[in-house]
């Protein structure tokens, strides 16, 4: 058999178990524990004295995923919103890159990452099965270096408070929060 032939036989088994492996068990994932608790504060841009000091509680796994987006499977927590402090399993939270869902207004490359935060809630029936499914939604996360600065932008009723609420974090205070979130959001 020639030498040219073996080779590409061999290179076409390599390919075929590749191909096989990364369809059935996907890309590898790279992860990274994360256990993180920050100060925040929540506050309205239009309305500084609406600043209110709370925590951010981040639980989980972060995976740098290979070719695709990074996923955070864990939890997020807010203790001014009761629904995020429930024990249900963990979320997986796809992020996704800031310039891929909104357009760059200064058009440079951005390393912000992007999710909505959705908390499920579920009643049983007397067998075990789930009997309904409530989500609740905070906001959107916006997320610089593996969660070392946050930004959530809180759902509110627009015909109640038109102005958008933020929780930031890590900051102590307004000053600290606003200067964050004017680096997180471009």
């Amino acid at each position: 058999m020639p030498r040219l032939m073996k080779f590409s036989l061999i290179f076409a088994a390599i390919a075929a178990v590749l191909y096989v492996m990364i369809y059935d068990f996907g890309f590898p994932k790279f992860p990274y524990e994360i256990r993180m608790s920050y100060p925040a504060v929540q506050y309205t841009a239009e309305d500084p004295s609406s600043a209110v000091p709370t925590t951010i509680e981040i639980e989980g796994t972060y995976y740098r995923r290979l070719f695709q987006e990074p996923l955070f499977d864990g939890s997020i927590r807010v203790p001014l919103y009761d629904f995020t402090m429930s024990s249900d399993p963990d979320t997986e939270y796809p992020l996704y890159r800031y310039d891929r869902i909104y357009e760059d207004p200064q058009g440079s490359s951005n390393d912000t990452y992007i999710s909505f935060l959705n908390y499920p809630s579920y009643t049983f029936k007397s067998n075990g099965a789930i009997d309904s499914v409530t989500i609740e939604t905070l906001g959107q996360l916006y997320m610089k270096d593996r969660f070392q600065q946050v930004l959530i932008q809180v759902t509110r009723d627009p015909d109640v408070d038109a102005n958008p609420w933020f929780i930031v974090a890590p900051a102590a205070t307004i000053e600290e929060a606003e200067q964050l979130r004017k680096h997180i959001l471009p």
